[in-house]
């Protein structure tokens, strides 16, 4: 017969952890790219003066957004995503599969966020199609 009692909080929390470590890695590479690649790129267009599509502003919004409360960011970041992680992990064993439907859920938004950067930041920089004379 097979165990459908719900996890001890012990045997939760590791397997909570070991997701919220890698949750974590993911959002420090959107941190970085936003911290540090955006602002690099910002003061280029800067420099160049030319008019920013909308999408290169929002991303520049949100690396400031970012940059000046990071540590609020952070925190409701990992207390938001914990508990998640938490609560599946204290479902009956059936219904665990919400845990691993979340942790792709959020490295899959990661992975389209860091496509939607490098769009951003490189739809300033084509100048179109070349003409054949």
């Amino acid at each position: 017969m097979k165990n459908d009692s719900p996890p001890s909080i012990a045997k939760a929390l590791l397997g909570t952890g070991g997701m919220l470590l890698a949750h974590s890695v993911a959002g420090l590479v959107v941190f970085f790219v936003l911290c540090r690649v955006v602002p690099v790129y910002l003061r280029f267009f800067e420099d160049t003066e030319a008019a920013l599509p909308a999408v290169t502003q929002g991303l520049i919004h949100a690396s400031m957004l970012m940059v000046n409360y990071w540590f609020l960011l952070l925190v409701v970041f990992l207390v938001l995503d914990g508990a998640i992680l938490l609560g599946c992990d204290l479902l009956l064993p059936r219904q665990r599969w919400t845990k691993a439907c979340w942790h792709t859920a959020v490295l899959l938004a990661v992975i389209l966020f860091l496509g939607f950067a490098a769009l951003a930041l490189g739809l300033p920089l084509y100048s179109g199609p070349k003409k054949l004379v």
